[in-house]
């Protein structure tokens, strides 16, 4: 969870530039919804020792998975920026789907083929996230 959360933090980093507060609070908005709902049902099926490390997590993801969103929206004119851009933000909704099914399997009822869907929604989201450097965040960029 730990090393996640570091991880988490650091893509957070390069995505913040570039969008507006309003985007930003926006997309975070969007994503506390899903959060919401997830915790509400399964926080409830959590150890209590383990509330404040996962509330932090959640947090975390969903400030970095917004972060990734607002910027799509900062950049959309932007041909040479657009479609990495738009990589980093599906790498962003893969990140919180693939850590929704591996709450889901390990605190809830299970989720049928876990393993498979967990490692192929995280695998897919950092390639997405890696293809999404090369433009979206290189130096030179028109991003502010």
């Amino acid at each position: 969870l730990v090393s996640s959360l570091l991880a988490h933090l650091c893509f957070m980093v390069p995505f913040f530039p570039g969008a507006t507060w309003p985007a930003r609070l926006g997309a975070t908005a969007a994503y506390a919804v899903i959060a919401g709902a997830n915790l509400a049902l399964l926080l409830p099926k959590v150890p209590p020792p383990l509330h404040v490390p996962v509330l932090a997590y959640v947090c975390v993801l969903v400030v970095m998975a917004a972060f990734a969103a607002a910027r799509v929206w900062a950049v959309r004119h932007d041909l040479s920026l657009a479609k990495p851009t738009r990589a980093a933000a599906i790498g962003g909704v893969l990140f919180v789907f693939s850590d929704s099914l591996l709450a889901w399997d390990k605190f809830g009822d299970g989720v049928p083929l876990a393993p498979l869907l967990v490692l192929v929604s995280y695998y897919l989201a950092l390639w997405c996230i890696a293809r999404s450097v090369g433009g979206a965040l290189s130096p030179g960029s028109t991003v502010r």
